[in-house]
């Protein structure tokens, strides 16, 4: 019987949710945008915290990752690849520097950001032992005693 009242409960919800979907696309960009403002300092009323200018972490985060790469590079290089290069770069710091040095246009993705660091570092790691271990395998086979030291040892 709970099974069924369950089920009837997600297709309530299923269908209410198709019912509120015109209304969920027309207003979500204005919510995310007075949400987005609130969060960093705005007064909500669908401004982003004042001129983009003051954005201090944001423009100093984008024009240092700007300065590091080579003159001609960064002349050459496109918006997409110096946020990425800059995105990479913010990834290597420590995650207290993560957390306290986010640009503003971060502030809501920096958990995620520091998660997906941690699996990429995981990952790092994992393929770092993969290594060690093949070579420690390979160096066993290649190095060992011939077989009359062997039996002499035996």
């Amino acid at each position: 019987v709970f099974s069924v009242i369950e089920a009837m409960e997600l297709t309530l919800c299923v269908s209410l949710l198709k019912k509120m979907r015109p209304y969920f696309v027309k207003n979500a960009a204005e919510y995310e945008r007075g949400h987005f403002s609130v969060h960093i300092g705005g007064t909500g009323a669908g401004d982003l915290g004042g001129d983009i200018s003051a954005w201090t972490r944001t423009a100093q985060w984008f024009f240092h990752s700007i300065k590091r790469l080579a003159p001609a590079r960064a002349a050459a290089a496109s918006d997409r690849e110096l946020f990425v290069e800059s995105l990479v770069t913010f990834l290597s710091l420590p995650g207290s520097d993560i957390i306290s040095t986010a640009p503003e246009t971060f502030s809501f993705d920096v958990h995620r950001l520091l998660a997906i660091k941690n699996d990429v570092q995981e990952l790092v790691m994992v393929a770092v032992l993969v290594m060690v271990i093949r070579g420690a395998r390979s160096y066993a086979r290649t190095h060992r005693p011939p077989p009359a030291a062997e039996a002499a040892a035996g």
